[in-house]
């Protein structure tokens, strides 16, 4: 009976140490993927953005060139 005991006293103790590193070391992944998708979100805003400055800074200097803004 007194084994049986300790047993039960060892897991009430134990379970509750396990459920919390559990719910740690899954709060800490998630929150990695998370930061990392959002990183890479924002890497790929930020080559479309340029991708588009550089289409736009092309277009105007090509312009600037065939047809020079008169300075009076």
């Amino acid at each position: 009976m007194m084994n049986r005991f300790s047993t039960n006293s060892l897991l009430l103790v134990l379970a509750p140490i396990f459920v919390v590193s559990t719910d740690i070391l899954v709060s800490k992944y998630t929150t990695h993927a998370a930061v990392s998708q959002i990183y890479q979100k924002n890497r790929e805003v930020d080559l479309s953005y340029q991708n588009t400055h550089s289409i736009t800074s092309r277009y105007f200097n090509t312009k600037l060139k065939k047809y020079p803004v008169d300075k009076h």
